[in-house]
């Protein structure tokens, strides 16, 4: 079982999500027979993160919600700080944003009482990010930079904290404010996580789109299709494909 998580997450960091989860499926399965406390609720983590990214909803509800409460029956809090974050990022999607916002507001208060600050960045992010979804740039704003001041030595989130606040800023109309923060974004990023840089192709495409300039916008698609078809990130290969034919 151990074999197959460590297998499952070195498969993912090398880019084959399908192998990752199948590999993870296996582990979990041979974990509700003889894994610990500790591993069920790790893998139930794990597998409906990857679950979410690949945009099934379904098997990711299933899986985070497993984990919160794995987590919370055996004290883990780090797991239930992570399933918290990813269970409200599975409730904005299916746009539960008021549940969404619950989930993060008890991992921030998680956070603080036991002083796991590592969290905050995304914690913010996560804020910010349904602000967006449910239409509210200002929140979104005032959010992210609350995220990226708690990320202020760690590259990789302030990458991706600053790719939130370019999509909010595109939605408040301040476009030249809105692509300073995705140049630096895709500059933290690039090299750094491909996933997490293709995003940010995707909202510099968008924020192209708003702007009027959609032949600008065509190489930034181009990339971020490259490495979702890749990576079989199938959410947000979708999301890509319905902004690029919307155009």
């Amino acid at each position: 079982m151990t074999a197959e998580m460590n297998l499952g997450l070195d498969i993912f960091t090398q880019g084959d999500w399908d192998g990752a989860i199948q590999r993870l499926t296996e582990a979990n399965e041979l974990a509700g027979r003889v894994g610990s406390g500790t591993q069920r609720t790790q893998l139930a983590v794990n597998l409906g993160y990857l679950l979410l990214r690949r945009g099934d909803d379904a098997g990711a509800g299933v899986q985070l919600q497993a984990a919160v409460n794995l987590a919370r029956q055996h004290q883990l809090v780090r797991q239930e700080i992570a399933g918290l974050l990813n269970l409200a990022e599975w409730q904005q999607h299916q746009g539960e944003f008021d549940a969404a916002l619950a989930q993060v507001t008890a991992a921030e208060r998680l956070a603080s009482t036991t002083h796991i600050h590592g969290f905050l960045p995304e914690i913010y992010r996560r804020r910010a990010q349904i602000g967006l979804a449910a239409g509210d740039p200002v929140a979104a704003l005032a959010a992210v930079e609350q995220s990226l001041a708690a990320a202020v030595d760690a590259p990789l989130e302030q990458g991706m904290s600053l790719r939130v606040q370019g999509r909010a800023l595109t939605a408040s109309g301040q476009f030249a404010a809105a692509a300073a923060a995705l140049a630096r974004s895709l500059d933290l990023l690039a090299g750094a996580d491909p996933y997490e840089a293709a995003r940010t192709q995707l909202a510099w495409a968008r924020l192209h789109l708003a702007q009027g300039d959609a032949a600008a916008s065509q190489p930034l698609f181009d990339a971020a299709v490259e490495c979702f078809e890749r990576l079989g990130a199938q959410r947000d290969l979708q999301e890509t494909w319905t902004a690029r034919r919307d155009a």
